[in-house]
């Protein structure tokens, strides 16, 4: 159960979107049914078992972004 993101726990320390848990499970989207978080997208590892990945959708897009940015520096610099 999540109720807060300070139960955010990261299996994998993947970062962006996460495939695979560390069990090597499959993570599936989810959508949040708790009155702290209703409708709030995230990603659980389907064995829903404590210490196996759980993350927010908005974390997973942060990540994604911050992990683009020096490529996107690079081209830019490229074609620059």
């Amino acid at each position: 159960m999540m109720s807060s993101s300070s139960e955010v726990q990261y299996g994998g320390g993947d970062r962006g979107f996460p495939m695979k848990c560390d069990c090597g499970l499959r993570v599936v989207p989810l959508l949040s049914k708790t009155q702290e978080n209703p409708g709030r997208p995230f990603y659980r590892c389907i064995s829903k078992k404590e210490g196996h990945l759980f993350k927010w959708n908005e974390d997973a897009v942060c990540e994604e972004v911050e992990d683009a940015i020096p490529k996107l520096e690079i081209i830019d610099r490229v074609i620059t």
